[in-house]
């Protein structure tokens, strides 16, 4: 298949960050990579600031993440965020997200998403 953006699947694997080749897609997919639901307790700091906020994740993608606080979060802003599983054997994941979604729901909680950077 010369010429096509078609690879074979083994090309994709990186077999030193597997959680990233576990997550993408067939090239028939509109996103590189899917959404994992992932029910876990956060905190989080805004760039340049030592407060701790914390929240609720909902989702997480090789390229971003989705979580619930309720704190004011603006579109535009970098966070520092730390994904705690709860499980001794997974180690915390700290990402740098840069907020490109914010919506306030009726109970005040803000839901927020964005594009992650290894933190």
């Amino acid at each position: 298949m010369e010429g096509s953006a078609y690879r074979p699947l083994d090309s994709w694997i990186d077999h030193d960050n597997m959680v990233t080749a576990l997550m993408i897609l067939s090239r028939d997919e509109k996103r590189a990579f899917m959404r994992m639901n992932i029910e876990s307790e956060i905190s989080f700091s805004r760039s340049g600031s030592n407060q701790t906020y914390t929240g609720q994740s909902i989702d997480l993608s090789a390229s971003g993440m989705r979580f619930t606080t309720q704190m004011p979060i603006t579109v535009g802003e970098t966070l520092a965020v730390l994904v705690n599983p709860g499980v001794s054997i997974t180690p915390p994941l700290a990402v740098t997200l840069s907020v490109m979604r914010v919506i306030e729901d009726e109970d005040g909680q803000y839901d927020v998403a964005g594009l992650t950077q290894p933190g």
